[in-house]
């Protein structure tokens, strides 16, 4: 961990306040302390005061202050804000600040700087890109593990759900077609999180996805600090092939898995469900997504595990149309005689080539292979050793898919080069700054789920609306401005106890 070291000024008195933290030198090959300034001591009250930026009075200043309010007191209420004051004491509110941007924008982090300019964040300083290089050095390895520990006495839950995720995904909800190309660059991660609060506990980074219930065991005994009573495997992204998979749910840990569609097992539920499947008594309205869904019974190896089905009808419209559009663009690459690597699949499976006698290729489309997956197209199939309940199967699914989407983009060109992220320390410490945003992520997404809200609002949704509450400064008023409230941003304050913050009236 870092400390906090005080030095007086000769010459004026004063006492500075420096952060004497360890980072990595790469020139040296090793950890190296620095300090670094970060405010001066006040005699009367013995606190720290900040550095901050100086202000003008010359003129109106608007700024976006709805979001810092709420994730503040979500922070605090959470007990974030404590466990990074105890791990990071000099640099807490930078990361807090970035966890706030990230929530709030899902942009690089670099994008950070002008931003701040119109939005209030927890940190009053700026936040250029040597803050944002100073900040990633100043996060390691050893203060990560510490946070994590001292953040999992804040999450109650005593059973802990333990999803793979990716940070580049090869296909979004219920879509098993993509283009390997774009996912050339990936970091796989390991997320626990609360079984019944949701809330990301802990993370690792992993250099492989899970294949083996021996892998299981490992995650088992590597987590047993977490002091979970269970740890539920929740496997979304295909990780066990047709010839293994049997073992993870036959196996002695609770796992839930979810199937391709084209896998035989996926195949014959639906081609036997498929009828009743879509029976208005199994339309269901209670979960994110309306959609149908049944549950049936299969034995494997001797034990029975539950197969839940869902399909939804305009995610199937979606990913039809996603799949015909890529098969034209196959299409075009085969005749062009432009075939892009990693898309051989693609081509053995959907199309039909013949070379014909003066050496050109005649190129069909494979119409049977087409149809045959657009007709599977629109579901999902979990399979559970464990969970009879298809709406918790499909929350431990939703949560597991969220994470992956939230630790989308980690690759972008701005932040690779500006802030290093080459470097793999560096890609830690932003892959931290993510984890911190993730918490506040289903903090949201759990108040949401509590009012039966998930219908109405997602969580960019309520980040827009407490974006766009402002204050307006203006030389002739000591006190800021407030802009009215609209009727959509009261009822959200509300959600979190914060009616009067702004002098709202309760609705």
């Amino acid at each position: 961990m870092s400390s906090i070291v005080y030095l007086k000024n000769k010459s004026n008195g004063k006492v500075y306040a420096y952060s004497n933290y360890k980072t990595w030198d790469s020139s040296k090959g090793k950890y190296v302390y620095r300090r670094k300034c970060i405010g001066h001591l006040d005699p009367e009250t013995g606190y720290i005061v900040e550095n901050r930026e100086r202000k003008t009075r010359d003129g109106s200043s608007v700024r976006s202050i709805g979001a810092n309010t709420v994730l503040s007191r979500l922070s605090e209420e959470t007990g974030l804000s404590e466990s990074l004051q105890i791990v990071f004491p000099d640099v807490w509110k930078q990361i807090l600040s970035c966890a706030f941007f990230l929530l709030s924008e899902r942009r690089s982090l670099s994008s950070i700087t002008r931003w701040k300019k119109s939005h209030e964040l927890p940190y009053a300083g700026d936040i250029d890109s040597n803050e944002l290089n100073f900040l990633l050095n100043r996060i390691s390895d050893e203060d990560v593990e510490a946070f994590l520990r001292i953040w999992r006495k804040k999450v109650s839950d005593e059973d802990v759900v333990y999803a793979t995720t990716s940070s580049i995904s090869s296909y979004d909800y219920l879509h098993s077609y993509y283009d390997p190309v774009i996912a050339s660059s990936t970091v796989d991660i390991g997320i626990c999180a609360g079984a019944g609060s949701n809330l990301p506990i802990s993370y690792e980074m992993r250099m492989n996805t899970v294949t083996s219930e021996s892998e299981m065991d490992r995650i088992r005994d590597d987590h047993r600090w977490l002091g979970a009573k269970n740890i539920l495997f929740m496997l979304r992204r295909g990780v066990f092939e047709s010839s293994n998979f049997t073992d993870a749910l036959t196996g002695v840990h609770n796992c839930t898995l979810r199937l391709p569609n084209d896998h035989p097992l996926s195949s014959g539920v639906i081609r036997d469900i498929q009828n009743e499947l879509l029976d208005y008594h199994n339309y269901d309205t209670t979960h994110w997504d309306p959609q149908f869904s049944k549950s049936v019974k299969k034995l494997l190896n001797g034990k029975r595990v539950n197969i839940h089905v869902f399909y939804n009808a305009d995610i199937a419209e979606k990913d039809t149309g996603m799949l015909l559009t890529f098969l034209d663009k196959c299409m075009n690459e085969l005749i062009s005689g432009t075939p892009v690597r990693g898309h051989e699949r693609f081509y053995e499976r959907y199309f039909i080539t013949k070379t014909l006698d003066d050496g050109s290729l005649e190129v069909e489309f494979n119409s049977e292979a087409i149809m045959d997956d657009t007709n599977k197209t629109g579901f999902l199939i979990l399979a559970s050793n464990h969970l009879s309940d298809s709406g918790l199967a499909l929350s431990y699914n939703t949560h597991a898919k969220d994470a992956e989407m939230f630790m989308r983009n980690l690759w972008n060109d701005e932040d690779h080069t500006g802030l290093k992220l080459y470097l793999q320390h560096n890609m830690n410490s932003m892959i931290f700054i993510r984890f911190v945003s993730m918490i506040l992520y289903f903090s949201i997404s759990r108040t949401l789920k509590e009012y039966n809200l998930t219908n109405e609002y997602s969580v960019e949704s309520v980040m827009s609306e407490l974006n766009s509450i402002m204050s307006v400064e203006t030389p002739l008023r000591k006190s800021p401005l407030i802009t009215d409230l609209t009727t959509e941003q009261k009822r959200i304050l509300t959600l979190f106890g914060m009616t009067n913050v702004f002098g709202s009236d309760e609705l």
